[in-house]
């Protein structure tokens, strides 16, 4: 609010909006006030990306509202239409562009650019695994993408976010590394020395931080953080490092996860939440996930926690299906998210 209200340029009035729709939707979930104001914001933000920025402020005022707008499309489950993943594309493009970090000492940069950097990387995970998916995604951006849309610059590169590494977790920006090897190994040329040194880099990194948060007691923030960890620890053995079949390793992350998730009192993404989920093979462990994303789901009012409770449900199928040995953990990926032919949601 204090951001939206320091000028009365067409950013901030973007963002007035973007607010306007997101509060709609965590009152009484009015959703046809929550497309007028998004309507509306869409409007100013069109409006702003025709004029150049006047500073770090309105360029951070465009990408909160960007956000906002992004997290209305989940909380209203818009399945059948690509805006929200639109929006993340413009808020990097901006952040890239037009906002300097060394300009503004503030909490609010920080909590901006973590969310554009988590709800890029969940993007590019459910891009990646989505094959009917691209090709539509490449049509709609190329209609009425994020360029025509409320941003005057193309997607930027993903090494272009790197000067904003001072905003983000260590979590995070190990997320984000990960995804990023997966869906375009030739970034660091796939096998070469250079992308086998970084595998084995992140490898470290992840089992540094592991064993830290595991020798800390319970706290509610430690408990989330613990649970992030051992879902990226997961996704990297599962899908960069190719682990099929059981292990003993993970058996003992997802032991150490289903004592956490029953004290679970903080709020939490789906995104950790599902890549946990996807090796429950019990059904205790199922029924412990599914109260948890029911208990977040009322928490958080997101249409997010049931949609990833879905998916988890079909990647389970699959698992029970095939009773003689385990399904390969990205085989499961695209089987489940290559059916829908626009992008889910459940950031």
């Amino acid at each position: 609010m204090r951001m939206a209200a320091l000028d009365d340029t067409p950013s901030s009035q973007g963002l007035i909006h973007a607010m306007a729709a997101f509060s709609a939707l965590h009152g009484n979930f009015d959703k046809i006030q929550a497309l007028l104001s998004e309507r509306l914001a869409i409007r100013a933000l069109r409006a702003a990306a025709h004029q150049a920025f006047q500073g770090s402020i309105q360029a951070l005022q465009h990408v909160a509202a960007c956000i906002l707008l992004c997290s209305v499309e989940i909380l209203l489950a818009a399945n059948y239409q690509f805006s929200w993943s639109a929006y993340i594309r413009a808020s990097q493009s901006i952040l890239c562009s037009a906002y300097d970090p060394e300009s503004i000492q503030d909490a609010a940069p920080s909590l901006i650019v973590r969310s554009v950097y988590y709800l890029d990387v969940f993007s590019r995970f459910v891009l990646w695994n989505c094959r009917q998916a691209k090709e539509k995604e490449i049509l709609y951006n190329a209609r009425i993408g994020c360029k025509q849309q409320i941003c005057r610059n193309g997607r930027a590169r993903f090494d272009e976010l790197s000067k904003f590494a001072g905003y983000i977790p260590q979590d995070l920006s190990l997320l984000s590394a990960i995804v990023q090897i997966v869906t375009d190994p030739e970034y660091l040329e796939h096998h070469s020395g250079v992308y086998q040194a970084k595998i084995e880099e992140l490898d470290q990194k992840l089992t540094e931080i592991h064993a830290k948060l595991s020798g800390f007691p319970g706290s509610g923030n430690s408990r989330t953080s613990e649970l992030c960890i051992i879902a990226i620890h997961i996704y990297f053995e599962r899908i960069v490092k190719r682990l099929t079949g059981p292990s003993d390793v993970i058996d003992s992350w997802m032991m150490n996860a289903f004592s956490i998730i029953p004290k679970m009192t903080t709020s939490i993404r789906p995104f950790p939440l599902f890549i946990i989920g996807c090796e429950a093979r019990t059904d205790a462990r199922r029924a412990s996930i599914l109260n948890l994303f029911s208990r977040m789901g009322r928490k958080s009012k997101a249409a997010g926690m049931a949609n990833a409770a879905t998916l988890l449900k079909k990647v389970w199928a699959l698992d029970d299906l095939d009773t003689e040995g385990y399904v390969d953990f990205g085989r499961k990926m695209h089987a489940v998210f290559g059916v829908y032919e626009f992008l889910p949601n459940f950031a």
